[in-house]
């Protein structure tokens, strides 16, 4: 079971929109240090590989490992409908992990004001593999942290080139 919550104006909600132009789908794998999401444009010339760890979201909850595949163009539909300052909470049911329920809360709300359930895309069909950091040439690692929005141009930049943007 997954259980996350992170406001609209998130890091991890600004980097899935920044992807958005690139890929169709984010696979995401969760453990309970954080998540590690990839995405791969459809030409396979872009692969993006960042993790978030646990303390980067409001709450954050993973009882075991767990890879879902979340189709981006869907969640953000979903996503727009929040209010600015709405609390998301994302969550994965128990048994199949075929979906993920996407729950609004407002500030003032007791309650959340809205429920959308998004289906999943199977994940391992999807998945590259990346070797670790430690087996690549040292002359090529990288160790980036830089504003979403900057990554945000960058992405757009990268889909101009792969001539996948929207």
């Amino acid at each position: 079971m997954l259980v996350l919550k992170l406001v609209k104006d998130s890091l991890f909600l600004n980097v899935l929109e920044a992807i958005l132009e690139l890929s169709d789908v984010a696979n995401v794998d969760c453990s309970s240090t954080g998540l590690t999401l990839q995405a791969v444009d459809t030409d396979h010339v872009v692969i993006i590989t960042l993790f978030f760890p646990a303390e980067s979201f409001e709450h954050y909850k993973c009882q075991e490992h767990l890879r879902i595949g979340i189709p981006i163009d869907g969640m953000f539909k979903a996503i727009r409908c929040a209010n600015k300052g709405d609390t998301i909470t994302m969550s994965t049911d128990d048994e199949n992990h075929n979906t993920i329920t996407l729950s609004f809360k407002s500030p003032k709300a007791k309650k959340a004001t809205m429920t959308y359930n998004l289906v999943l895309v199977d994940a391992n069909s999807l998945r590259l593999k990346i070797p670790d950091w430690q087996d690549l040439d040292p002359d090529y690692q990288a160790f980036v942290q830089m504003p979403s929005a900057e990554f945000m141009r960058v992405c757009n930049y990268l889909s101009t080139i792969t001539g996948n943007g929207t």
